[in-house]
């Protein structure tokens, strides 16, 4: 930061007046004293265009941090949404007798998947499978673990509608599926920070498949 004191200021002037100051042109000498005066107006425009500056980066900073937090609270709340969606279609399924498995499926992994108690546990299951999935992603900010399971519930949703159009009879939790999980779902999908891109529209839905698989069988042992 220049600074220029008054007895600087008259030392330099003298200097550039002084016969004994060396060859140096009139002209320059003229007008190297007229911009004498105008140092410290510089120096206050150089401390004014600092302080903007750093005025303007510490806005930005803070305009940066708001967004993102305002992101991740409407992240927090579409998770939210999304495991409250589920636990409303999966209490209107269980209310409707579901979930049940294709006979010709429940037939393949052996008997016991019509009972009550492997259909509550497997409710219970995929309930706090979705939760401890959906917490996971929000704590470690992996928006694309949302993504993948609020894709996997629109499928869901999509699927109980199209078993419904299949065999002519509203299967139990499809209309809120439809009306309540893939709405919620579909709010948290465009809601997060999904770092995959496109790829999620086919994990979720792929590894839905081998997922209910799995706590089916998980329920079946559990309610033994």
């Amino acid at each position: 930061m220049l600074v220029i004191s008054a007895s600087q200021h008259q030392y330099v002037k003298a200097k550039l007046w002084s016969p004994n100051s060396g060859p140096v042109p009139p002209l320059i000498s003229i007008s190297a004293a007229a911009m004498l005066p105008a140092f410290p107006a510089v120096q206050l425009c150089a401390q004014h265009f600092h302080l903007s500056s750093v005025g303007q980066t510490n806005e930005a900073a803070i305009d940066q941090k708001a967004e993102l937090a305002n992101r991740r609270e409407m992240e927090t709340i579409a998770t939210i949404a999304m495991n409250a969606g589920l636990a409303v279609q999966n209490y209107a399924e269980w209310r409707g007798g579901g979930p049940s498995l294709p006979s010709r499926i429940a037939d393949q992994f052996g008997p016991g998947f019509s009972r009550k108690s492997v259909r509550f546990s497997a409710l219970i299951l995929a309930s706090a499978f979705v939760a401890i999935l959906s917490a996971g992603g929000l704590i470690f900010n992996a928006g694309w673990l949302i993504a993948i399971v609020s894709t996997a519930l629109i499928a869901n949703a999509v699927s109980q509608l199209a078993v419904s159009a299949f065999y002519r009879k509203i299967q139990p939790g499809t209309a809120s599926g439809i009306l309540v999980m893939a709405p919620s779902a579909a709010w948290a999908l465009s809601s997060t920070n999904n770092q995959l891109g496109w790829l999620v529209y086919f994990l979720g839905p792929a590894l839905s498949v081998p997922t209910l698989v799995l706590l089916w069988l998980a329920a079946r042992r559990v309610a033994r």
